[in-house]
């Protein structure tokens, strides 16, 4: 693996155009493609809007279509027909499971999820996600890649149903005990590095207390300080390190 460069963003929604704005702001050579390339309005600066598969592979493929995942798994057949296993297959679903999307791929090493937020070209954070098989190398890359745009990378190693941000803020706002006993875990051991001793949680600023942090059996040794630098109002991450 090396520093990614090269961005093509498949799907030219809301969130395919966010994705692409921030990348290009940020100096990455960043195409579009697009079923009407020549309907396309309002394209950030940088950003070139094709309508078929550029002939030179790019680094990163980040996939913004509809959330219907055989449109998805017919896209990732399509990209891996033109370029093989020389790409990296990025999907922005927020809810399909990775395990569910993967499972027709003939290189799921180089299939991982990036989960960015509304508005994608200006949230502060976005969660970098490994699917089943995933090759660490990649998974870091692109959340290096990422972090060149301004923006927070949150990586799991792990695949987890529903993102670590919707289901920790919804089982933290409603019911604590619950968030802690049926998320916490998960996601300490989703966010664990193969080989290291910590791991990192994500949950809402708001809810985080004493209390969660007693039920969760987890003592969080700092704040991290690259989440105050961005400002993030919603989110808090701390770094633990026990198990």
């Amino acid at each position: 693996m090396g520093a990614i460069s090269r961005i093509l963003i498949v799907g030219y929604g809301v969130m395919g155009r966010g994705i692409a704005a921030s990348f290009a702001a940020s100096g990455f050579e960043t195409t579009v493609l697009s079923r009407h390339p020549d309907q396309a309005k309002d394209t950030p600066p940088g950003v070139t809007v094709i309508g078929a598969w550029p002939k030179a592979p790019p680094d990163l493929i980040i996939e913004s279509v509809p959330e219907v995942a055989e449109t998805k798994r017919r896209t990732y057949a399509a990209i891996e027909s033109e370029y093989g296993g020389r790409v990296i297959i990025a999907t922005n679903s927020s809810g399909l499971p990775l395990p569910e999307l993967e499972k027709d791929l003939k290189h799921p090493e180089k299939f991982l999820g990036t989960h960015y937020f509304m508005p994608a070209e200006s949230s502060a954070a976005v969660e970098v996600m490994a699917g089943t098989h995933t090759d660490v190398a990649a998974l870091e890359d692109v959340a290096a890649a990422i972090r060149k745009t301004g923006k927070y990378a949150f990586v799991l190693y792990r695949p987890i149903t529903g993102w670590s941000s919707t289901a920790c803020s919804t089982r933290c706002c409603t019911r604590p005990i619950i968030c802690c006993r049926a998320a916490s875990l998960r996601l300490m051991r989703s966010t664990k590095r193969p080989g290291s001793s910590s791991a990192r949680v994500f949950v809402s600023a708001g809810c985080w207390s004493r209390r969660t942090s007693a039920a969760l059996k987890f003592t969080p040794t700092r704040n991290d300080r690259s989440c105050r630098r961005w400002n993030i109002a919603a989110f808090r991450t701390v770094t633990c390190r026990r198990w």
